[in-house]
């Protein structure tokens, strides 16, 4: 699997390495203030689910020549409320997130840290580590996590996503 996936970073325009961060074609941070964001029924769960997000996410953006993107990296740092059903549970988000653009119209995605954590005295599920994700128009077409001493995998994301309406069922 690990072959098939320098495989896929290997179709990018620009290669399977990481860029210095200085050579970026424009960057930013962006500053979540809490701002609800809701997810219609039936795209996570079967109810709608409401998002709200406070911290910073600085990013850097790489374009071709044509303007099309073709890498990206960020650096999330958010404290995420999910609710829905009267019900709410915290999670965080952190780490670097490193995207390569695909001439086929996929994504490759590197994400280090941690992507979800709800640990209070009622529920538990924790995705930390790297991850490889393939996603398409059409979903999600590869996915893999590097379990070493430090990570923790609790699910992958399809488990994280049922677990999400688990929690606010």
């Amino acid at each position: 699997m690990l072959i098939r996936a320098r495989w896929f970073c290997a179709q990018t325009s620009l290669g399977a390495g990481h860029l210095p961060l200085r050579t970026a074609t424009d960057h930013g941070v962006d500053r979540p203030n809490g701002e609800p964001f809701t997810i219609p029924a039936g795209d996570l769960c079967d109810f709608a689910v409401t998002i709200r997000s406070w911290g910073k996410v600085p990013w850097w953006d790489w374009t071709n020549k044509q303007g099309d993107p073709v890498y990206s990296v960020s650096n999330p740092q958010l404290v995420d409320k999910f609710s829905a059903n009267g019900k709410s549970f915290w999670s965080i988000d952190e780490g670097w997130d490193y995207a390569w653009f695909n001439r086929d119209g996929t994504i490759f995605v590197e994400g280090t840290g941690t992507h979800l954590w709800v640990h209070d005295q009622h529920r538990k599920f924790r995705q930390y580590g790297t991850w490889h994700l393939l996603d398409s128009p059409d979903g999600l077409l590869y996915e893999k996590e590097f379990h070493d001493r430090t990570s923790i995998w609790d699910g992958n994301r399809a488990q994280g996503e049922r677990k999400i309406c688990q929690f606010l069922s």
